[in-house]
């Protein structure tokens, strides 16, 4: 926790959240960005007073531009999003509960801010920022068990817009904060000295593997017809053919597969790779978990149900797969090699387990006959 000297006795001041929020709203409009880093660095401070609540009954369903602009509601979002990282059970039930207090006109505000769409005609949107932050604090609130149903929720079941948020925070794959470094510390006739430093976060794989398991959602037939007859009629084929030729548009545009392949490569194999070239056994590899498995199929589906669904640009889609996307060295190479060394391992296992069977029926057998 940050402390400060007051201005009379010199007695410390312990700079809690709600300290920090209190002066942080005497500016116009807010600056959160201490609040931001303290989230950061010590987001337990956020869970012993009711900081969080303001910030969202305060912050966030203002309607007030000048209280709090855009960036302002980002950083609520960020910070809300920092606590919900916390493994605590606790941590994520009060975010939970205070994600309940967002209004509906905070709602209105995202899809207003976030659904500028651009003019070339594919019906794609601007960076869905609000989105994306609302998609993080979520993840991280309910534990990494979203639906695709939830983001379709989230975006009002705009299906491209939400496309766009989860391929949005894959990208990214990290976020950047302004942190205060001290320089150069007090001493006699000099004042202590602080600067800005940007910081880099990575996300965590567990976010990563549940966006990829969401992206499956965005062309499984079950999301467009959970029934029979009714449902058929009142969603048609046509209407759904149409969903995939629109999201298949904004796949080749802002290069889904692309940015799909290079985070899961950077959250799956990049790190097993360092880990086994540190070891420095060129025979010692590191199987993939369930986990990993259902990540990986689940952006395969994505890539075949959009080929196997859409009624246009498909030869031009199948090309971009092969050439103008590392699909292949980046997700596909790496997949095989892996399973092809788990399934050399349980052969392995197999066989050694058949001849230590055979040995034992071998000594049973000598002692009969003896």
């Amino acid at each position: 926790m940050s402390e400060s000297k007051d201005g009379g006795g010199g007695k410390n001041v312990k700079l809690t959240a709600k300290w920090q929020l209190n002066a942080a709203m005497l500016s116009r409009p807010v600056d959160l960005s201490t609040l931001v880093t303290m989230s950061q660095q010590s987001p337990e401070e956020f869970l012993v007073d009711d900081t969080m609540e303001r910030l969202v009954s305060k912050l966030l369903n203002t309607e007030s531009d000048q209280v709090a602009d855009k960036d302002t509601r980002l950083d609520v979002l960020t910070i809300l999003a920092n606590v919900a990282a916390l493994p605590k059970r606790r941590a994520k039930e009060m975010v939970r509960d205070v994600i309940d207090g967002v209004s509906e006109w905070f709602e209105s505000y995202m899809k207003e801010q976030d659904c500028k769409r651009d003019d070339d005609g594919d019906g794609s949107t601007s960076d869905p920022e609000l989105h994306k932050g609302m998609l993080l604090l979520l993840a991280r609130a309910f534990n990494y068990r979203l639906k695709t149903e939830d983001v379709l929720e989230l975006t009002d079941g705009d299906r491209r817009l939400a496309l766009e948020t989860i391929v949005g925070v894959l990208e990214e794959g990290e976020t950047y904060s302004t942190e205060l470094k001290q320089r150069q510390k007090p001493a006699t006739g000099k004042v202590a000295q602080w600067e800005h430093e940007l910081v880099c976060h990575r996300y965590e794989k567990p976010l990563i593997l549940q966006l990829c398991r969401l992206v499956r959602g965005f062309t499984h037939p079950a999301t467009y017809f959970q029934g029979t007859g009714e449902d058929l009629e009142l969603y048609s084929v046509d209407k759904f053919s149409a969903e995939m030729d629109g999201l298949l548009a904004i796949a080749l545009k802002s290069r889904v597969i692309e940015k799909l392949s290079v985070a899961l490569y950077d959250c799956l194999f990049a790190d097993l790779e360092e880990e086994e070239e540190e070891a420095g056994d060129e025979n010692y590899r590191i199987l993939l978990d369930e986990s990993d498995h259902t990540a990986i199929v689940g952006i395969h589906t994505f890539i075949q149900n959009l080929y196997f669904y859409a009624t246009s640009n498909t030869e031009a889609y199948r090309a971009h797969l092969l050439a103008d996307t590392l699909l292949v060295p980046r997700l596909v190479l790496p997949y095989l090699d892996r399973c092809i060394y788990h399934t050399q391992l349980l052969n392995r296992r197999a066989e050694t387990y058949n001849r230590a069977l055979a040995l034992g029926r071998d000594e049973e057998g000598g002692e009969g006959k003896g």
